[in-house]
């Protein structure tokens, strides 16, 4: 029986019910279709066909190799503690009835969302943080905004004051301005979430099985409810006691003139300092994946990858039993796509570098064998047809190729890598050496050649020890092919799937893929989290500069009138332009201070994630430094030349009539020195007018 994905059942099956009950011929076997999966559900990787696992078909190899992946759901009421320790009973009992395969060898149970995400959850968690500190970030933006918004209300709400409104219910009436602004807010979040899902899941470098639909969970729905209204409480609720605590005859008497109070330009000077180090730190973090990402992507695999296109084959055990019948029909296929106008050469390989790793296995020198099996070293496994070293541009460094003559029967031989040769032979020629090799009984093998080192497993990390045998020798019935093109390598694809059915018409071409695609997607994580933090430091550091230009901003509007009469006075624009610049880079400045100091201690937990990289990077510290002095300065500028602007005139005119408007015929009286100051404050309006109508020699 097999069950098939709804993929395969659309495009092979027609999507009939009918299709259920029918038979596949799957390896020259019949299976019957039970069942077909959702059509989203996919388990670690896209798959068509799942089919139960029989004795001495595919992948099934002795006892001693234990890399297959266990799925079992826990019976009610068993925790996962309990189920471990039952897991360890059987390991120990499987040990003394198997020594030989099963010595110190155990099951180890974990949560299926966590093996799944393992390789993913340090990328997980960073992008998390990084969201929550952009989230932060905005929400500081807001306070500010809040608060100057009361500020500019205190008239209004001075007036709700005067007229019984009491403090509990102007808190609660500015409070419910922000909690709604927030639920607004995240409503259009939750759409644009909604709308853009299923390309953050196809982006995301995540293997986890997927099923029950694509739409919005409800505990997700809930987490963001909460914390839409926790960040419209919590960032709402300073303003709101700020704006409902003021005095209301002071306010009533302002006026329309609004005038900060040192705490609150403090509290927003602070929110700037936060905003920055933590844009330092986003920066910083994006800055150092940026660099480990740009020299990985520059390593040499080994191997040329350009134009070259890979796809599998698999001979059905039934109908290629015979050894002779595999290289028959593997020697044929190859010289087939030789034929092919356009191709350049053809290698075959059971296991490609990067796309198929693993397969290691243990080899010692038979002159020193390994005290203790721990002690044995390991290689990658690798069977290859002639020309495969020459189709992907390994170079052979000593000694010879694998030939045609390299056959059962004649002495068992290898090509070794560079790496395999320097560790097991130091100092030595490897050339007509032995090595003994664990194919589940030692087995001697003659080395014949040296070839280049090959990434086989990945770019990152260092090429490990690599053996390649004969095909002739050992004949496999899973093989993959490499073939190198003169042209694109899609123009070449119908003709390879005609070469395979012209030889078999029932064996099926899988996995056709680009080589330098298998490379991008090797890296993908890496990619991915990197370019994700970026946009996100990217997206903090916009944040921080608006958050940045709002508060110089208010600081220029708020001291117009102190501007207008320092420019009234005889005070230079160098000297205006200095006293807005200063304000804003000494906050970046104290800012980035304290952005590279949490930088220092955050970017060690990226330590795993960087390649060629070191955490404290010098070069990454200053550029970002730099870099964002720079920004800063440029938002500084903005309020600055706004503060040039200023007409004094302008500036003075208005105090007089904003001040004018409050002074009541009783306050000239009781405050005579009041009175006098503005009774000279239209003279001086006078004097003003008349310089700037024309030069005037007697100008004090």
């Amino acid at each position: 029986m097999t069950v098939v994905s709804y993929g395969f059942w659309q495009r092979r099956l027609g999507a009939s019910r009918s299709a259920i009950g029918e038979a596949l011929i799957i390896n020259g076997q019949p299976h019957t279709v039970v069942a077909v999966l959702p059509p989203d559900f996919q388990f670690r990787a896209p798959c068509d066909i799942y089919r139960p696992m029989r004795e001495g078909e595919g992948y099934w190899r002795p006892r001693r190799f234990h890399n297959w992946l266990l799925v079992g759901r826990l019976k009610p009421g068993i925790t996962i503690v309990v189920a471990q320790s039952q897991a360890d009973a059987i390991s120990a009992r499987l040990e003394k009835d198997y020594p030989d395969s099963n010595r110190n060898k155990g099951l180890l149970l974990t949560k299926l969302q966590d093996a799944m995400a393992e390789n993913s959850r340090l990328g997980i968690l960073v992008l998390m943080a990084a969201i929550a500190a952009v989230l932060l970030i905005a929400c500081a933006n807001v306070a500010s905004l809040l608060l100057a918004r009361g500020l500019a209300r205190r008239r209004e709400l001075a007036i709700r004051a005067a007229l019984g409104a009491s403090r509990l219910r102007l808190v609660r009436q500015l409070l419910t301005e922000s909690v709604a602004a927030a639920i607004a807010a995240g409503i259009l979040g939750l759409l644009l979430a909604m709308w853009l899902q299923r390309l953050i899941l196809a982006y995301l470098p995540l293997q986890v099985p997927v099923g029950g639909g694509s739409r919005l969970s409800g505990p997700l729905l809930l987490f963001a409810l909460g914390l839409t209204l926790a960040t419209g409480l919590l960032f709402g609720i300073a303003p709101a006691l700020r704006g409902a605590g003021a005095e209301v005859l002071q306010d009533l008497r302002i006026g329309a003139r609004t005038a900060d109070s040192p705490r609150g330009a403090k509290f927003r000077s602070v929110l700037v300092v936060v905003q920055v180090a933590i844009s330092v730190v986003l920066l910083v973090c994006s800055g150092l994946l940026i660099r480990s990402f740009t020299r990985l992507r520059k390593v040499d695999p080994g191997f040329q990858s350009q134009n070259l296109l890979t796809f599998e084959v698999e001979l059905p055990s039934r109908t290629y039993s015979e050894p002779k019948q595999r290289i028959q029909f593997f020697t044929a296929l190859r010289d087939k796509i030789l034929a092919i106008p356009g191709v350049r050469a053809v290698g075959v390989i059971n296991q490609l570098p990067i796309l198929n790793p693993g397969n290691n296995i243990y080899v010692h020198d038979p002159e020193h064998p390994p005290t203790d099996s721990r002690l044995s070293q390991s290689a990658y496994q690798r069977i290859v047809l002639p020309g495969y070293f020459e189709t992907l541009g390994i170079p052979l460094l000593a000694g010879r190729d694998i030939q045609e003559t390299d056959q059962d029967g004649s002495p068992r031989v290898l090509v070794i890598s560079r790496e395999m040769a320097d560790g097991l032979f130091p100092n030595q020629n490897p050339l007509g050496r032995r090595v003994v090799v664990d194919l589940g009984e030692p087995a001697v093998f003659e080395v014949v050649g040296i070839v280049g080192d090959v990434h086989a497993s990945g770019l990152a990390g260092a090429p490990r020890w690599a053996m390649y045998g004969a095909f002739r020798q050992r004949p496999y019935s899973i093989m993959r092919l490499a073939v190198q093109t003169q042209v694109h390598s899609a123009a070449v694809v119908g003709a390879l799937r005609k070469a395979v059915r012209e030889l078999d018409k029932d064996i099926p071409v899988a996995e056709i893929a680009d080589m330098e695609t298998v490379i991008g997607r090797s890296i993908a994580g890496a990619r991915v989290t990197t370019s994700l933090l970026s946009l996100f430091a990217g997206s903090a550091l916009l944040l921080a500069v608006m958050g940045l230009y709002g508060v110089l901003a208010y600081y220029v509007s708020q001291r117009r009138q102190e501007i207008g009469l320092r420019i009234a006075l005889g005070a230079g624009g160098r000297r205006i332009m200095s006293q807005v610049l200063s304000r804003g880079i000494g906050l970046v400045l104290i800012g980035l201070v304290f952005g590279l100091a949490g930088s220092l201690a955050t970017t060690r937990l990226l330590a795993t994630m960087l390649f060629n990289t070191e955490p404290t990077d010098a070069g990454t510290f200053a550029a970002v430094s730099i870099f964002f002095v720079f920004t800063a300065l440029v938002a500084c500028l903005i309020p600055a030349w706004r503060a040039l602007r200023v007409d004094p005139v302008i500036a003075l005119q208005s105090e007089y009539r904003s001040r004018s408007r409050r002074i009541q015929p009783n306050e000239f009286q009781s405050r005579p020195s009041d009175s006098l100051s503005f009774a000279k404050t239209p003279a001086a309006l006078k004097r003003l007018t008349f310089r700037t109508s024309g030069p005037d020699t007697s100008w004090p």
